[in-house]
């Protein structure tokens, strides 16, 4: 029997999976899903670090046999694991905003998406599909708003001045309309986002700056407004290595992607399929392990924190140790 969990993951730093290619001024640009253009997280990423995570943490739980089992082993005796994960596709996009700081961006494709996992898991998402039957995609220049108890656009807090309903997003202005029903799914998606009861202030930041853009638009900002970050080699005589400039792309603090881990009856005889979630777990328990997890590359320079939310466990983690947010 094959079972289905939806994972979230919320970069706590910038992160940069390379795709090997470039885009732009990007020497190093990030993996992008290929239909889409929007940047993801792929699978064997994820699976490789989460399984380099747990044996840092337990030097002896490779040669178990449910650790195994989970992600295979390969011996020639060897047989595949039981834990696939999918790629996590964006979800939500911060952009920085003239008021408010900034905000997250999404299109009702990414939305319905996040919808599609959620049912596939078995999971109730019932204010997305609700607000996708009631808005449309919006048209290029205008864009949907939470809303506060009224229907005045200018009483959101990305607002540019006060009585203004446009919004200045990254490099575009666009004309606001409020959506009672996009704050019900803002609402949800925080509290899926940030499950801990501690994190009122974020929940509340998140309901407040989620934005529906077309589209087009936030393809556009997916595509070609991730940050680009210069890098140069130093010589131990303090001068530049000739020739040693380059440009990397990131995929932005604050970014949500979300996906999918599927589960499979384990090849190994002796082991069922609890037993291999269960030492997938051993990430969200709380047991004295490396506090944060990565994903991708320049780790060593900050990058790739990952928070990791498993709604289906009720539990969220920094990739090796429950902490709040």
């Amino acid at each position: 029997m094959i079972e289905h969990h939806y994972q979230i993951f919320h970069c706590l730093e910038a992160v940069h999976n390379g795709s090997g290619e470039e885009i732009g001024i990007a020497d190093r640009a990030v993996i992008r899903d290929p239909t889409t253009r929007w940047p993801c997280f792929i699978g064997d990423s994820l699976k490789g670090s989460f399984k380099a995570q747990l044996r840092r943490g337990d030097a002896m739980i490779e040669s178990t046999p449910a650790f195994q089992a989970a992600f295979g082993k390969g011996e020639t005796d060897g047989f595949q694991g039981s834990l696939s994960f999918t790629k996590a596709g964006l979800l939500a996009l911060p952009v920085p905003s003239l008021a408010g700081t900034f905000g997250w961006v999404t299109c009702t494709l990414a939305l319905a998406r996040f919808a599609m996992h959620c049912d596939l898991a078995g999971l109730d998402s019932k204010p997305i599909t609700s607000l996708l039957n009631v808005i449309s995609d919006p048209s290029d220049g205008t864009c949907h708003v939470t809303s506060h108890g009224t229907d005045d656009a200018s009483m959101n807090p990305l607002q540019i001045e006060p009585g203004s309903t446009l919004r200045h997003l990254a490099n575009l202005v666009v004309e606001a309309e409020v959506s009672s029903d996009l704050r019900e799914a803002s609402a949800f998606l925080s509290a899926v986002i940030f499950p801990d009861d501690s994190n009122t202030y974020w929940r509340t930041f998140f309901t407040d700056r989620l934005v529906v853009l077309s589209q087009s638009q936030f393809t556009r900002l997916a595509y070609r407004g991730l940050p680009v970050h210069a890098n140069i080699q130093i010589l131990d005589t303090g001068v530049t290595q000739a020739g040693s400039l380059r440009y990397t792309e990131t995929v932005p603090a604050e970014s949500i992607l979300t996906g999918l881990l599927t589960t499979q009856k384990p090849y190994h005889p002796s082991v069922n399929s609890d037993d291999t979630l269960k030492v997938y777990s051993k990430l969200f328990n709380g047991e004295p392990r490396r506090a944060i997890g990565f994903v991708g590359a320049d780790r060593t320079k900050g990058r790739g924190m990952v928070r990791v939310i498993w709604p289906n466990a009720g539990r969220s983690t920094i990739a090796g140790g429950t902490h709040a947010r």
